[in-house]
């Protein structure tokens, strides 16, 4: 389970920086190198990412694999992503219930022309599902590859964006009685032979005298 969390991944507390981000709500992505957290301030949600090690220490090891990859050195880094207007808004409305990491795939590094002659590496995290009693939106965050140098003592926080945002159970809640409530949203299984699709996701809900219903979302089909 993540720290001070939940046995899906999700939790609400302290993230490994320090204590907790506004919104309370985070989790640690399955490969246990990133850990999110629901962040609002001002009107203005964000979704803050912490890339491994949470923790500025060099134990003489170098770059791992994971570092080359992404052509991030080591410290730690501080990713701040704000969330689209009308996300932000719907998660104004109603308070943030949780976020969970719906992929088991790695960091992906995509490559293109930069405009000016060059090429631009981006680094785009696993899914993520950000939700409320009445929303859910699935996430995916990129920031610029390699991550720039700094020599801040405290870590790098660097500008990342959402590439992509799904709304996974918008037709079902759109369509669905008065008065239905998201109790929770759990992921589908992201390894061994049971492995689900990226953005899998099981949503338990209520739907008024005393009904409960479990709606499920296949996942998308991008990796």
């Amino acid at each position: 389970p993540a720290p001070g969390g939940r046995r899906d991944g999700s939790s609400r507390g302290r993230t490994p920086g320090g204590p907790a981000a506004a919104g309370g709500a985070s989790c640690m992505s399955n490969d246990g190198r990133s850990f999110l957290s629901h962040s609002c301030g001002g009107g203005t949600h964000s979704i803050v990412v912490e890339v491994a090690p949470f923790v500025d220490a060099d134990d003489g090891r170098g770059e791992d694999a994971a570092d080359r990859a992404t052509g991030r050195k080591s410290g730690r880094v501080r990713i701040d992503a704000v969330l689209p207007r009308d996300v932000s808004e719907s998660l104004s409305v109603d308070p943030v219930l949780g976020l969970v990491c719906c992929d088991g795939s790695p960091t992906r590094i995509s490559e293109e022309d930069d405009g000016a002659g060059g090429r631009k590496k981006t680094a785009s995290l696993p899914w993520v599902c950000v939700y409320t009693s009445a929303s859910a939106f699935l996430l995916r965050i990129s920031y610029p590859a390699p991550v720039p140098d700094d020599d801040d003592e405290e870590g790098r926080t660097i500008k990342g964006k959402v590439e992509s945002l799904v709304e996974p159970f918008g037709r079902y809640l759109l369509s669905s009685p008065r008065g239905t409530e998201i109790v929770r949203i759990r992921p589908g299984p992201t390894g061994g032979p049971a492995s689900c699709r990226p953005g899998s996701l099981a949503m338990l809900v209520r739907e008024g005298r005393g009904r409960h219903a479990v709606v499920l979302h296949h996942g998308l089909g991008d990796g």
